[in-house]
């Protein structure tokens, strides 16, 4: 699971030298839940994905993509740094993991930063997408799924049920300066499988059914 989309936050790496006059960087931030990286097929590169002793009461950790760890850690590991997200005057937070580099929101984007956060330790109340991984065309499952969504909660809001490959195009659709029609697809399989196997769905989380109804993407099927 993630959220519907990624913030910036303002981000302190300990012991890292910043320009002069930069008090904290801006990097996207992004909140997953267990099994995120091996559904969309992203590597850690170093260290380890999120565990469940990554718990509110625990130290707060963070999985940040190679361009993060190459730009503020060259030359070392990044794997046991911390910093203090939110300013500097917010939480440490420990890196635990490394992950290859990604397409985030466009097909073709340049690499950015990125850092990943578990749900665990950053409860999410709205809404989150669901990501999932089919064995065959995820269009098949729509359906099970909804049903499955409404055996759990009758009431529970479901909409958005799309592909991956879907996603990045209605992406580049609304903006067309990132699109590129020769484009190779291996990097939107790094965010999400372009062959039609990962399904991405978005639920209102802790929305009534009254709720799904005055929804302007609510589905009603």
């Amino acid at each position: 699971m993630v959220p519907f989309g990624s913030d910036p936050h303002r981000i302190v790496p300990e012991g890292v030298q910043l320009p002069p006059g930069t008090e904290a960087i801006s990097a996207p931030v992004t909140t997953v839940s267990d099994g995120y990286f091996g559904t969309l097929d992203v590597p850690i590169l170093e260290g380890r994905e999120f565990q469940s002793t990554d718990g509110a009461e625990s130290q707060r950790v963070a999985i940040v993509n190679e361009v993060f760890a190459k730009k503020y850690y060259p030359n070392r590991s990044a794997i046991g740094k911390r910093f203090r997200l939110d300013g500097p005057s917010g939480p440490l937070v420990e890196i635990v993991g490394v992950a290859r580099q990604s397409k985030y929101v466009f097909a073709v984007e340049p690499p950015l930063d990125y850092v990943y956060l578990p749900l665990a330790q950053n409860p999410q109340p709205s809404g989150m997408s669901i990501m999932l991984e089919t064995t065959g065309p995820s269009g098949s499952v729509a359906g099970s799924l909804r049903d499955l969504v409404r055996s759990l909660d009758a009431g529970q809001p479901l909409f958005g049920v799309r592909t991956m490959e879907e996603v990045f195009d209605v992406r580049d659709h609304e903006d067309p300066s990132h699109t590129d029609r020769n484009r190779s697809r291996d990097g939107a399989a790094r965010a999400g499988p372009g062959d039609g196997r990962t399904l991405r769905c978005d639920v209102l989380l802790g929305q009534s059914a009254g709720a799904r109804d005055r929804h302007p993407h609510g589905d009603r099927s």
